[in-house]
């Protein structure tokens, strides 16, 4: 499994990475793998990388959060990139 995440403080970041922690644990745990990429989405170089070096095989799964409406407003610019481009 590939993570995409930029680990940004508008959830705690400490907690994340407890998490993150979790599911290389799991990983090791089933004998799969799991592989953060510590980037943000907006980042076209990064993510080109990343499909680059990790060509899905059968299928690709997205799972977002985003923020509420009210942080998102604030950050016009990004929504607007992730909603048109996303």
């Amino acid at each position: 499994m590939l993570g995409f995440d930029n680990v940004n403080p508008y959830y705690d970041p400490a907690l994340k990475r407890a998490r993150l922690e979790q599911l290389e644990a799991t990983a090791v745990r089933t004998g799969t793998s799991f592989q953060l990429i510590e980037a943000n989405l907006e980042d076209r170089t990064a993510v080109e990388a990343a499909f680059a070096e990790h060509t899905p095989s059968n299928t690709a799964l997205s799972i977002w959060c985003m923020p509420p409406a009210a942080a998102c407003m604030a950050a016009t610019q990004t929504c607007r990139f992730l909603n048109t481009r996303g």
